[in-house]
């Protein structure tokens, strides 16, 4: 592809470090020594080598180190404002996060193309999980304490919750996530520095479970299945899967959950933690050991819920339907599935809104296929990541570059002029907040009118299909004001 980020570019990234980094980086400044930020200048911080900085200048010349080995954007001026990036790029969940760091790397050339905020340019230092939250872990302490970044893009519900408390949030950096949705998030007691352009799973909990219980009661009972029974697997200590069961499980329809194991099982799963295979022949047992099969198995969890799908296809015979969450919406590991499931694998997340008419996400989209030769729609969370560059360099531009000023700016971008990714209106925008006024930036993934929990506003929930070896979406199955309309998939 002629694309400059393309996806087939952004393999594991142990393929690519010596190609990025036989230079080496380097950053000269000159700085203070301190102990604590109260002896540096307005606005700077003080880094653990004892240095006063801007924050994300990386004084101490480490932007990379341990699983953080790529660099992007502008890390070489002196005043760059460098930021870190945590995502999964390479394992299982691959085809989860490289779609997402495509997006910010597409928003961060944007805002550098015009010159970023106040003459700083944005840097990046990229950091790859593999699938693995003790890796996560060290990319934050690596960012936190040797790159001094002021603000975390990335992690998922489990990482940002313990990462937030342990790491981030002691060191007043901001954490931003594209796409942790657990509901527990929004109760963080966390100094106003963790901030999602995700909405929380609430919604989807209840669209997820109006969706098995139509599906239960109507589609497979008018398919002459009757009394079908469901199982719910749910990805064992998950804070992320246990949240959307805990919701899920009371909106069930009381005739299927007290029907005893003959119509309602509920069972975890392994969750490893790591990039590494997993053998779930005993979670399978379990279910494939019961009394009669289960007609529905609903997934709660991530990218492994297709290699636990080809265990029950091993060890069931019966053909039943799987439903899974937005974790699980991968068109990588869809485009390696087996085709006979076509048909049998649905799942629920917050809709992509370029079905709508949305302007923004249509400019998001627009630009995204000319740059990455590669279509947003079938990609969760791909616009949300976009979106979290914009914000924070809109919340920089208002307030400043701290990470408590960074949340500061953030409460500024709901009320004023409306502004659309558009590029000579994000200059704009920039522009009039560096003046001091306020904007309400139209985000791609939707409106980010952040509440006092960080959270945007609701997103409608839509039904993705396994369809052509890729998860498209079907259409919108809960609206905003929470009105259901019943969709289903099929195998063509």
């Amino acid at each position: 592809m002629g694309a400059s980020h393309s996806l087939s570019k952004l393999l594991p990234l142990a393929l690519f470090g010596g190609l990025f980094f036989t230079t080496g980086c380097s950053l000269t400044l000159d700085l203070d020594q301190c102990s604590d930020a109260s002896e540096c200048g307005a606005n700077q911080i003080c880094t653990s080598e004892g240095l006063c900085a801007d924050p994300g200048t990386a004084p101490n010349n480490q932007l990379t180190g341990g699983p953080c080995q790529r660099l992007e954007g502008d890390t070489d001026s002196e005043n760059a404002f460098v930021m870190g990036v945590v995502l999964e790029l390479s394992g299982s969940g691959a085809g989860f996060g490289t779609p997402m760091l495509e997006s910010i790397l597409l928003a961060t050339d944007n805002i550098n193309g015009f010159g970023g905020i106040a003459g700083r340019r944005l840097g990046l230092v990229v950091c790859d999980t593999q699938g693995n939250n003790a890796t996560a872990r060290q990319a934050a302490e690596h960012l936190v304490n040797n790159v001094g970044v002021s603000t975390i893009i990335g992690f998922n519900s489990s990482q940002t919750i313990s990462i937030s408390q342990d790491i981030t949030v002691p060191n007043d950096v901001l954490l931003m996530s594209p796409s942790a949705t657990a509901q527990t998030i929004s109760g963080l007691a966390d100094n106003d520095l963790v901030f999602r352009t995700a909405p929380s799973d609430e919604i989807q909990a209840e669209a997820f479970a109006r969706l098995l219980s139509h599906t239960l009661e109507t589609t497979l009972p008018e398919a002459e299945i009757t009394a079908p029974k469901l199982a719910i697997m749910t990805r064992r200590n998950d804070s992320y899967a246990n949240g959307l069961s805990e919701t899920i499980i009371p909106l069930l329809p009381t005739e299927i959950t007290s029907g005893g194991e003959d119509r309602f099982t509920v069972n975890n799963y392994t969750n490893s933690g790591v990039g590494e295979p997993v053998d779930y022949t005993g979670d399978v047992a379990v279910v494939a050991s019961q009394s009669s099969p289960p007609d529905v198995i609903a997934i709660l969890g991530s990218a492994e819920a297709w290699e636990l799908i080809d265990y029950f296809e091993l060890a069931l015979t019966n053909q039943p339907l799987y439903v899974g969450v937005d974790a699980m919406k991968n068109a990588q590991l869809a485009g390696q599935a087996d085709p006979e499931l076509e048909g049998r694998i649905w799942g629920t997340g917050p809709r992509n809104i370029g079905d709508a008419g949305y302007l923004p996400y249509l400019t998001f989209r627009t630009q995204f296929q000319s740059k990455i030769e590669d279509d947003p729609d079938k990609y969760q969370f791909v616009a949300n990541a976009f979106d979290a560059v914009y914000a924070l360099a809109f919340a920089a531009a208002a307030e400043g570059f701290t990470g408590p000023e960074l949340a500061r700016g953030l409460r500024r971008l709901n009320q004023g002029p409306e502004i659309t990714p558009r590029a000579v209106e994000a200059q704009q925008a920039i522009n009039s907040l560096l003046a001091g006024d306020t904007i309400t930036y139209l985000g791609a993934s939707g409106p980010l009118n952040f509440d006092e929990n960080g959270d945007p506003q609701p997103t409608p929930i839509s039904l993705w299909c396994f369809q052509d070896a890729s998860v498209p979406e079907e259409g919108e199955i809960l609206s905003e004001s929470r009105e259901f309309t019943p969709l289903t998939c099929s195998d063509s």
